[in-house]
């Protein structure tokens, strides 16, 4: 019996297709490596964020489905109710009310808190696994997605300190708040598109004005850095003493306006701020005046 050959000109296709899955699949693998590299910081705050997270809810992971929370049982219930409710829109089934609840008159679902985008996005882990599942995952998940979103908004928009941002992440995700509110109450601890939409804001404020996002170049300096102009308190134009005159200081990233402060005899004018200028010494005798010694009488 004779076998058929294959000739080298019909698996060539197939051997360049091969090889270049193979280089488009390490070119992905040395993308993903090198951002996980430049990124690492952000991504150990992350890990530590879900590590606490697990920590808080511990007593679910055992058994989620023949565990309760022992101070909001009831709740907890109703929850894992909506959310296998949820899991039925994949199906066609996404209607707004139901009979099910306070039968036979039933309930309008959009006038209680039935997390029905977090039920859809969960839906396979509830048909996989079950409600009580997806229940403790969402618990603990709000926990660390709210403190991993405001981390990152103050590292990165903010362009706060990553201390300072890593402290205000976890307060905002781990504050007494949102402790309180973990017991069953998705709806409440789902805060991790709060800094979503702060972080769109401060974009469209920065796109209305470019110069906002640009950092403070010091007093005295120009937006270049290279030396004093009109707003400068030690300029001498006119313009420098001007009431609406002002320097452009940066606050967390935002630009802020600023009056520029003139000579004092400016500052202090009762026609702007509608207080008398500060008593200046005065000469006790011409000879204090007049000797060498610095004094402050003009």
């Amino acid at each position: 019996m004779v076998e058929p050959v294959s000739s080298p000109a019909s698996t060539a296709p197939d051997d360049v297709a091969e090889r270049t899955g193979h280089a488009v699949g390490r070119k992905h693998l040395r993308r993903l490596t090198g951002a996980a590299t430049r990124h690492r910081i952000d991504l150990l705050v992350g890990l530590l964020f879900v590590a606490l997270a697990g920590w808080l809810t511990h007593g679910l992971w055992p058994d989620p489905t023949g565990r309760v929370l022992s101070l909001n049982p009831e709740d907890q219930v109703l929850y894992e109710w909506f959310l296998a409710v949820d899991a039925r829109a994949v199906f066609g089934d996404v209607g707004l009310s139901t009979d099910r609840l306070n039968a036979p008159t039933g309930v309008n679902l959009m006038a209680n808190t039935s997390v029905i985008a977090l039920g859809v996005l969960f839906a396979p882990v509830t048909l996989l696994f079950g409600a009580p599942v997806t229940f403790a995952l969402l618990v603990a998940g709000n926990l660390a997605g709210t403190a991993t979103a405001w981390y990152l908004l103050f590292s990165r928009t903010l362009r706060a300190h990553r201390a300072a941002a890593l402290l205000g992440g976890a307060l905002c995700g781990f504050g007494p708040g949102m402790l309180s509110q973990s017991n069953s109450h998705l709806h409440m601890t789902a805060q991790w598109l709060l800094p979503v939409i702060v972080w769109l804001v401060v974009r469209l404020l920065r796109a209305a004005d470019p110069a906002a996002g640009r950092p403070d170049p010091g007093p005295g300096r120009g937006p270049t850095g290279r030396g004093p102009t009109s707003h400068s308190p030690t300029s001498h134009s006119p313009t420098s003493h001007s009431p609406t005159s002002h320097s452009p200081t940066t606050v967390a990233g935002l630009a802020v306006g600023r009056p520029a402060l003139g000579r004092t005899a400016d500052v202090w004018s009762p026609r702007r701020w509608g207080s008398p200028p500060p008593s200046r010494p005065r000469c006790s005798s011409v000879k204090r005046c007049c000797s060498s010694v610095p004094s402050p009488c003009r």
